[in-house]
């Protein structure tokens, strides 16, 4: 039989470039104060972006323009007035416990 498999298991390949071609619109929907979002749940959307880069491999501590980001994403995320005296997330955002669970997921 005839294999379909790529010779190099490791070769990138076109759901690679379409995962890479996500992350780099993430980075470039960061908006100053380090929330990665384009319309509002600044604290899901945020964990969520910051979720998706650490899936494909990136993290907080790279000098990577994706680890750069999810370390801003963080500071926003840990940054006074994002949760409540009681550590709840959803208030400050609207995302209610939808947007409290993604962030303690993250």
């Amino acid at each position: 039989p005839i294999s379909t498999l790529p010779q190099d298991p490791f070769q990138t390949d076109d759901i690679d470039a379409a995962v890479s071609r996500g992350i780099a619109f993430l980075v470039s929907q960061q908006k100053k104060e380090g929330a990665i979002t384009d319309r509002g749940h600044e604290n899901a959307m945020t964990a969520l972006a910051i979720m998706a880069m650490a899936s494909a491999g990136h993290q907080p501590a790279d000098s990577s323009p994706e680890g750069v980001a999810m370390a801003r994403g963080l500071k926003f995320l840990l940054s006074d007035g994002r949760q409540d005296p009681q550590g709840y997330f959803g208030a400050s955002d609207g995302s209610r416990m939808y947007g409290h669970g993604i962030v303690t997921l993250m």
